[in-house]
């Protein structure tokens, strides 16, 4: 009879261990449902995860504010889309850091999307830090991706720094494809810039105020200024696009230069790039 109600307690307290792991489960189930963007405008400046609903279409402003840290987006797809029309407005389909001027860090934004005809660029970075962007596509935009200094926070000594670009496109944008003016110790690797510049002289990459960067294996085509341009400084303590590492990159058939470092000497490494023109014989 004593084996007996041992075995029970054993099957009693089996029973309970399973139920309390399933209750814990739904539990982690549902603190991690990302919550829902839904409309044009949306600011997030909380942590946590959230995800893009549906299309957003028409934007008259930003299409997503992210000014807070420790924030995934997640894109499912869709498509978020401005009303800029070419009148130039200060807009951006996805904002990060913008007008933070601490800056932000930790932010996660998961494609794939398209964002397009915005007026300042489809995805800007200002300020932020230790964050990654993966298979977006930015089409039709004033730039394609801006990674730049907190200049709407007034602050452009705080840098861009230590964030990953992986396997995002950037095509058909009025200017470049990747615009880094205050930007250092980036990588960029597996994206295409092709195409760009329906102005001319928009660069697939262009490096201006960026140090310490990592640009490997991408692709840039056809653009109508340089695949990619590293600018030398105008004097002293002006923006230059210097010791950088550009390398494994496709840049071919652009108008001015496929790869193009205008420093003296080449002031950045550049090394097993397939291409058909450089600005200098430094550049391989």
């Amino acid at each position: 009879m004593r084996r007996r109600v041992c075995v029970l307690g054993i099957s009693l307290f089996t029973v309970a261990s399973v139920f309390a792991l399933k209750q814990i489960t739904i539990g982690r189930a549902l603190a991690a449902t990302p919550t829902a963007v839904t409309t044009c405008g949306t600011v997030i400046n909380t942590p946590g995860s959230y995800q893009l609903a549906n299309d957003l279409v028409n934007c008259p402003g930003d299409g997503i504010d992210i000014v807070s840290s420790n924030v995934t987006l997640i894109l499912n797809g869709h498509q978020i889309s401005g009303s800029d029309n070419g009148q130039e407005l200060n807009t951006y389909g996805i904002a990060v850091g913008v007008g933070v001027a601490t800056g932000v860090s930790e932010v996660q934004i998961k494609g794939p999307a398209t964002v397009s005809n915005f007026g300042q660029g489809g995805l800007g970075f200002e300020g932020v830090s230790f964050s990654s962007v993966v298979g977006v596509t930015s089409t039709g935009n004033k730039f394609g991706f801006n990674v730049n200094a907190a200049f709407g926070a007034n602050n452009p000594s705080l840098h861009s720094v230590h964030n990953k670009f992986n396997g995002n496109t950037a095509t058909g944008n009025a200017g470049h494809g990747f615009t880094l003016n205050g930007a250092d110790q980036n990588t960029f690797r597996g994206n295409e810039a092709s195409g760009n510049g329906l102005i001319p002289q928009g660069s697939g990459f262009l490096l201006f105020d960026a140090t310490g960067n990592i640009v490997e294996g991408n692709t840039f085509d056809q653009n109508t200024g340089a695949g990619v341009l590293a600018v030398p400084p105008s004097g002293p303590n002006t923006p230059q696009g210097t010791n950088n590492t550009i390398r494994g990159n496709t840049a071919q058939g652009n108008a001015t230069f496929d790869l193009e470092d205008d420093n003296p000497g080449c002031a950045n490494i550049w090394q097993g790039n397939t291409f058909d023109t450089a600005s200098q014989s430094c550049i391989n």
